[in-house]
C-alpha cells in the first residue's frame, strides 16, 4: 500500500531498516524528513509483519510528477525483511515484494531514478516492467584488515603525503561540533555559486544527526587556518564520507584532503567500525582519488524509467 508520511507507524518503520540487509542510515525517518520532507512510501505486508519498504520522493514541476533520488542521499530502492529460508524460497517471496511494489508506484509518475542499496539482489520486476537497469560504483574500505595493513595498501604518494605531514605536524585534524564554521568554509571556498538549499539541508541534517551521536565534522588545519573539512556519519558498523568542503583557495600543501580521510579512518576503527564508505563517484578523477585509499569498487543498481522520452532530467 501507498502511505503518506503521517500514517507512517515511525518506531516500526526505524526498527525494520534497522533489521534489513538493506537499511544504511538514509532510510530512517529523521533522515528522510530532512532530505525529502512528505515523503510517502510503499509498505507490503501481511497480517503479522511487514515485508518490504520503499521511500517515495515524489515532486511534481512543470505539471510532471516525477522521483528522483533526493540530495545527501547515496541509496534508498527497496528494503527487504531478512529471511532465513531456503534461496530458491526468499527469492520467490523478493518477486511477489517486487512486483507488488512495483504495482503501487503511482501511474502519474513520469520519471523514475532511484539508486539501490548494494545488498538489493532481485530486480528482475523492474527490468520485466521496462526500467533501465544501470550498474554504478562506490568505494568501501574493509577496516577489519587493521591499520598497518591498510597503511601499506595505500599508493605511494598517498602514504607519502599522510608521513610527511605526520612528521612535519604542519596540519592538525580536529573534530568540530560547529555546523555553522563548515558552512562558511564551503560559502568562501565556492564564492561563485553557492547552493543556499544544499547547505541548509546539510545544516539540518548534521543537527538531526548530532542528537543521535550520528555524524562527525572534522577540519583541517594549517596554523590556526581551516583548509578543507568534511561531514561524516556514522551507520551501523560504517563511517560514511558524506560531504566533503571544497578546499580553501589559499591552501598550499598538497596531501590535505588525504591527512583527513586518515584520520577519520582511524577514528572509524577507534569507534569499532568495520566498513569506511567513500560514498564513491563515477567521475573518472574522484574515482582515481578514492582508490588511493586501497578500498574496492562495491557495485550497486540505478534504476530508471522514463515516460517522457524527451525528458532527460528535471531539476529540482
Amino acid at each position: 500500500m501507498l502511505l503518506n508520511r503521517e500514517d507512517i507507524d515511525e518506531q516500526k518503520w526505524n526498527t525494520f531498516v534497522e533489521h534489513s540487509p538493506q537499511g544504511y542510515i538514509y532510510h530512517y525517518t529523521w533522515y528522510l524528513d530532512t532530505v525529502c520532507p512528505n515523503w510517502k512510501a510503499i509498505i507490503v505486508k501481511n497480517s503479522q509483519e511487514w515485508l518490504a519498504i520503499m521511500p517515495l520522493n515524489i515532486k511534481k514541476k512543470w505539471g510532471i510528477s516525477y522521483i528522483l533520488q533526493p540530495p545527501l542521499t547515496q541509496f534508498l530502492g527497496i528494503l527487504f525483511k531478512p529471511q532465513d529460508s531456503k534461496m530458491e524460497k526468499s527469492l520467490s517471496n523478493k518477486k511477489d515484494w517486487v512486483n507488488e511494489i512495483i504495482d503501487h508506484i503511482p501511474k502519474k509518475i513520469k520519471l523514475f531514478n532511484y539508486n539501490f542499496s548494494p545488498h538489493f539482489d532481485y530486480a528482475f520486476p523492474f527490468y520485466w516492467h521496462k526500467y533501465q537497469l544501470f550498474t554504478r560504483y562506490n568505494y568501501e574500505l574493509d577496516l577489519t584488515q587493521g591499520l598497518p595493513n591498510l597503511m601499506e595498501n595505500l599508493h605511494t604518494k598517498t602514504r607519502y603525503y599522510i608521513k610527511k605531514h605526520q612528521k612535519q605536524q604542519d596540519i592538525t585534524i580536529e573534530s568540530s561540533s560547529d555546523i555553522e564554521v563548515f558552512i562558511e568554509l564551503q560559502k568562501k571556498a565556492n564564492r561563485s555559486f553557492v547552493n543556499s538549499y544544499l547547505l541548509d539541508t546539510v545544516r539540518n541534517l548534521y543537527q538531526k544527526a548530532y542528537l543521535q551521536n550520528k555524524t562527525t565534522i572534522l577540519l583541517a588545519k594549517s596554523q590556526d587556518k581551516i583548509l578543507t573539512g568534511t561531514i561524516f556519519m556514522k551507520d551501523k558498523k560504517s563511517w560514511i564520507n558524506l560531504y566533503v568542503s571544497l578546499k580553501n583557495s589559499q591552501d598550499s600543501n598538497k596531501g590535505t584532503t588525504e591527512i583527513l580521510l586518515w584520520k577519520a579512518i582511524q577514528m572509524a576503527i577507534e569507534s569499532g567500525a568495520i566498513r569506511f564508505d567513500f560514498e564513491g563517484s563515477m567521475i573518472e578523477g574522484v574515482e582515481r582519488f578514492y582508490r588511493k585509499f586501497g578500498g574496492r569498487p562495491i557495485p550497486y543498481l540505478n534504476i530508471q524509467k522514463n515516460a517522457i522520452p524527451l525528458l532527460t532530467w528535471i531539476k529540482k
